[in-house]
Order: C-alpha cells, then sequence, then structure tokens
C-alpha cells in the first residue's frame, strides 16, 4: 500500500499490509512519485469535496464515478462534490455509462480540464480515477 501525505512524520497504525509513504504537500508532484518510484500507473482516490477540488482544477482526474441516491435532505449549506473557487472555465464531462442497481444510478463521466477540453480519457472503474501522465504540470 503508498499512503500519499503532506505530514513529515505521520504514520498509520501498525498492520498487516506492507506500506510505503510518498511525502509531498503537491499532489501533483506526489502523484508522479507515485508512478516513477512504486511503478503505479492509475489509481482510485476515494474522498469528498476537498480532494476533489484539489484533483479536477489540476487536470489530475480521467474518470468520476457518481453514484446518485434518491433521498431529499434540507441544510443550510447545500451538498457539493466540489470545494473551493469557481472553475473558469467549467470543467467538461462526457457520460461514459449510466447503470442503475436497486434504485441507485451509477455515472460514469470522463472528465475534461479547464485547460484542456481534450483530456476525457475513459479508464477503469469506482471513484476517482488518477492518471499521473503528461497531463501532470511539470515542476
Amino acid at each position: 500500500m503508498v499512503v500519499l501525505t503532506a505530514s513529515p512524520d505521520r504514520e498509520l497504525p501498525p498492520c498487516a499490509a506492507q506500506v510505503a509513504y510518498v511525502r509531498e504537500a503537491d499532489i501533483a508532484t506526489a502523484l508522479r512519485r507515485v508512478r516513477a518510484e512504486h511503478g503505479i500507473a492509475s489509481m482510485v482516490c476515494e474522498g469528498g469535496p476537498h480532494l476533489n477540488g484539489t484533483l479536477l482544477p489540476g487536470g489530475l482526474v480521467d474518470e468520476l464515478h457518481l453514484v446518485v441516491a434518491a433521498k431529499l435532505a434540507g441544510s443550510p449549506a447545500p451538498l457539493t462534490i466540489l470545494e473551493g473557487p469557481e472553475l473558469e472555465p467549467p470543467l467538461a464531462l462526457e457520460l461514459l455509462s449510466v447503470h442503475e442497481s436497486g434504485g441507485y444510478l451509477f455515472l460514469r463521466y470522463g472528465c475534461g480540464t479547464p485547460h484542456r477540453a481534450d483530456a476525457c480519457r475513459p479508464r477503469g472503474r469506482g471513484g476517482l480515477l488518477v492518471r499521473p501522465r503528461r497531463r501532470v504540470p511539470r515542476a
């Protein structure tokens, strides 16, 4: 298992898995290191609005998998899948597939980036799929 963290010293509790740490503050640099040091070409990132707000504007996401559950709830703070400043221009999404199971919709989108509208690359399954390839900005 490879853990990406900005922390210089925090670690997971001891476990049976072999754990390697990539300690980088910049997520694009961390993803390049994961590829170079561990040979990992793609990964699923499961997180919330904060992680999405870091990866999506940086052009680091190839696919967005979104599950829609038909439930209504009220709140003074609306739910969002993207935290942070407004994206300008907005991110282009391409619907790749739709599946229904048990009343849930499973939507799979290819993601363009604010900088490259042609960056849709259908890949893999689950969560946010990140591929640290050429579109990762070079330091």
